[in-house]
């Protein structure tokens, strides 16, 4: 083939490709175009949808923090009031001048709590719940009440069990934490002999009870060995435990870096239980309070299962507030880790 045809169909090509490649750079700009056109649609809707996401969740959070603020105030205005008083506990005198009981009352100022407690779990309503349970106790050991009596015993049941089963909830909410440990302790004392506990199953919690030096009516006072949480004069913690000691309230800060909770899960007393072996709800417990009469030599002998609950420091609610000491203290920690200076 000659050199100039060549030549010439080179050019032509040359000149093809020419007037085709704006075509394709207009092609690739508007394609380019689109695409970011499309990519700052899609931004700018995800935006979209996570500001009217956010604010429904404000408004959302807003609207239940009203409705709780009001709802506080309703049952507190209505227990200070007098709807749910104390002073209601105890009907009209009789004929006598002698005071009745009144369990619709008691009654009442159990819902009263139930109600509290399963809608504002962070607050420490302790002593309220202590001082319903102070009067039952008080009626039940008076051996004039009669058949009163078995009624506030099947009352202070009920008031217990809707302690320990916010106690419990909290524990297991605690327990599914990451570095969380558990351990069941068993614990019995007959008289003035000193008390025999055991773990049930096994332990990585690192607070050891040495001693538990009562059992009362429905509380628990035990001694603890940590060599971390000792006080400054060498003595071991302890700690009486209810059933309203709550573990998001009711917990020790331990120098070792964890806090430690103890939820009492049960209390058997056969001496204290024996007169009101018909009004016992729970089955276990009434057939342990049996088989203890029935032994003899147990029905002397007061029973209780507690729960330790080991978790980490640096755990917070979400109405815990920090203490300035507390995170002042884990700042320095910070910085001395990485050898630097505040």
């Amino acid at each position: 083939m000659p050199v100039d045809k060549r030549r010439t169909d080179k050019k032509d090509l040359w000149d093809k490709l020419s007037s085709i490649g704006p075509l394709f750079i207009a092609l690739a700009v508007s394609a380019i175009g689109g695409w970011f056109n499309f990519q700052q649609a899609s931004l700018e809707k995800a935006n979209h949808r996570q500001e009217l996401f956010t604010s429904l969740l404000a408004q959302r959070e807003r609207a239940d923090s009203n409705l709780r603020a009001t709802m506080f105030n309703t049952l507190f205005e209505a227990y200070f009031g007098g709807k749910f008083s104390s002073k209601t506990a105890k009907r009209p005198a009789d004929s006598k001048g002698n005071e009745q009981f009144n369990p619709n009352a008691i009654r009442s100022q159990i819902m009263f709590l139930n109600l509290l407690s399963r809608n504002f779990d962070t607050i420490d309503i302790k002593p309220l719940f202590e001082e319903v349970d102070r009067q039952l106790t008080v009626l039940i050991n008076d051996k004039r009440a009669g058949d009163d009596s078995k009624d506030a015993f099947v009352l202070r049941q009920k008031l217990r069990r809707v302690g320990k089963s916010l106690a419990l909830n909290q524990a297991k909410n605690l327990a599914s934490l990451q570095q969380t440990h558990t351990e069941k302790v068993f614990i019995k004392k007959c008289g003035s002999e000193p008390a025999e506990f055991h773990i049930i199953g096994k332990t990585q919690v690192q607070s050891k009870i040495i001693d538990v030096t009562d059992i009362l009516d429905g509380k628990v006072r035990v001694v603890l060995d940590t060599s971390d949480s000792a006080s400054d004069n060498g003595v071991p913690p302890s700690f009486t435990v209810s059933f309203y000691d709550m573990p998001y309230i009711d917990n020790a800060h331990l120098s070792s870096n964890v806090r430690l909770s103890i939820v009492l899960e049960q209390y058997i007393s056969p001496r204290r239980f024996k007169p009101f072996l018909n009004q016992i709800v729970d089955h276990g417990i009434a057939d342990t309070v049996r088989r203890s009469l029935e032994n003899g030599r147990d029905s002397n002998c007061d029973q209780a299962v507690i729960r330790l609950i080991q978790f980490p420091e640096g755990y917070m609610g979400l109405r815990d507030r920090p203490y300035l000491e507390e995170v002042y203290r884990r700042i320095l920690h910070a910085q001395s880790e990485k050898g630097g200076k505040i």
